[in-house]
């Protein structure tokens, strides 16, 4: 994910003004107290970090808005003069795009994360489960022909022209994505070393010691070596 943020300008920024909105907030009990009268108390108070702050922020949305109003009325001048550029944030087509394509985005990544850091993940099943992401993130590939944006602001449209630049972009990423993750995760078999390790495997292992596991390990290792060996020269 960081890497398909960074290939694109746009991203970069829409990730940067997404942090904003978290980092503002909870700076401040008075602002949170604000947003919890706006949203009555619904929104989660945890969302600091990408894949929850997309999804609350698109849930969220209007309430955000609203609460970023009440807030420009505050008396402290720095509040107020925040918390209209988060408004302007949340109110810009270019932001609103991007928010709905990450909102389409993360959920898959979540995925994947918690699929791999299973403590006895093997190498057929990280396989699968990076096929099963490839596929997703090109299911959203496909969709992204469409209007991914939310209605916005009739004063604030998006030009016609920046519709085909949105959709190359959006292409380009999710092509970083899959193939960031199949890069990263090609060579696997290295994995079958961690189940030698498991301290409660230890007692059956005095009984019948896994050796298909350690001959893989060793094969694992001997190609990993000459994959490294190969790639520094």
């Amino acid at each position: 994910m960081s890497r398909a943020c960074s290939v694109n300008p746009q991203v970069r920024v829409f990730f940067e003004e997404l942090h904003d909105i978290p980092r503002f907030l909870t700076h401040s009990p008075q602002r949170i107290a604000v947003l919890d009268k706006v949203a009555g108390r619904n929104m989660p108070t945890r969302w600091n970090f990408n894949i929850s702050t997309v999804n609350v922020v698109y849930d969220n949305r209007d309430c955000l808005i609203e609460c970023m109003k009440h807030l420009e009325e505050d008396p402290d001048a720095v509040t107020c003069k925040e918390a209209r550029g988060i408004r302007r944030i949340l109110e810009d087509p270019n932001f609103t795009f991007w928010l709905t394509f990450f909102h389409y985005i993360m959920p898959h990544v979540d995925v994947l994360y918690n699929q791999l850091q299973k403590k006895n993940v093997d190498p057929i099943e990280t396989q699968s489960a990076v096929n099963v992401f490839e596929q997703s993130i090109n299911n959203v590939r496909e969709k992204n022909r469409f209007n991914l944006s939310p209605p916005v602001n009739k004063k604030r449209k998006r030009p016609n022209n920046s519709k085909q630049d949105d959709r190359v972009a959006c292409i380009e990423v999710c092509d970083t994505i899959i193939n960031n993750a199949k890069e990263r995760f090609a060579f696997t078999t290295h994995l079958v070393a961690s189940s030698l390790l498991y301290s409660e495997n230890f007692e059956k292992y005095n009984n019948k010691f896994p050796e298909d596991e350690l001959n893989l390990t060793c094969a694992a290792s001997a190609y990993g070596k000459a994959g490294w060996t190969k790639s520094s020269h």
